[in-house]
């Protein structure tokens, strides 16, 4: 949640702290009963689809990036959950190359807080380390630096 604060996030909300209900009534508060604009899933666990689409506002759009291999299915309820809502649903798995470069010139515009998301740092040696590391989820981003 600090680093989503350090990206520009106004209003982070953690969910270890805050039930489904108070979760959803800050989001109405934010958006004046409407819903958020836009929810971004990158998460990839499927009991987050539901709240996420839940707190997307009629004509929003929900976006997936979270999900890199299979983690489950989920539950939705078409009419409700995306016809009647007017909902864009939109999953990413893989960028066009134009999306990488893109990418790189924004890191590269402000490498400084970009670095940030660099939580963790191994020698190569230690390349099985970092992967148990991220496997674990206790780095953001860890990368291999020379030994």
């Amino acid at each position: 949640l600090k680093m989503c604060r350090t990206m520009g996030a106004t209003t982070v909300l953690n969910r270890r702290k805050l039930r489904i209900e108070e979760r959803r009534q800050r989001v109405l508060d934010r958006t004046d009963g409407r819903g958020a604009d836009l929810v971004i899933d990158a998460v990839g666990h499927p009991e987050v689809v539901r709240e996420g689409i839940a707190l997307t506002r009629r004509g929003g759009a929900y976006l997936s990036v979270g999900v890199g291999a299979p983690v489950g299915t989920v539950e939705l309820d078409l009419y409700r959950d995306i016809e009647l809502k007017n909902l864009r649903l939109q999953g990413v798995w893989v960028s066009h190359t134009r999306h990488t470069k893109q990418a790189m010139e924004l890191i590269l515009s402000d490498p400084e807080r970009f670095g940030t998301l660099i939580t963790h740092r191994f020698p190569l040696e230690e390349a099985t380390d970092a992967l148990r590391t991220v496997q674990a989820r206790k780095a953001v981003k860890a990368i291999l630096v020379p030994g």
